[in-house]
């Protein structure tokens, strides 16, 4: 029992001397717990599916309006090219 009791004794001595040593380690703890948590959470809805399949999907833009339409169309595309 002596024996017991020395050494929870000496337990409580070396936390005292190190106490400080023990609360930065919890404070690195803490901090790297947030960092490591908020970046798992980026890359998890980085790379989550969107909801929707974007295979085949294309962009199609149109003219209304005709041939005048056209016409002006053609005009603006040559000044632009010149």
């Amino acid at each position: 029992m002596k024996f017991i009791v020395h050494n929870l004794r000496m337990i409580r001595a070396r936390l005292r001397s190190n106490g400080w040593v023990l609360a930065e380690l919890f404070l690195v703890f803490i901090v790297m717990w947030f960092l490591c948590d908020s970046l798992g959470c980026l890359k998890y809805t980085f790379y989550r599916p969107l909801g929707y399949n974007i295979d085949h999907v294309y962009r199609l833009t149109t003219i209304i309006g005709g041939a005048t339409s056209d016409s002006n169309f053609d005009k603006c595309r040559q000044i632009s090219v010149h």
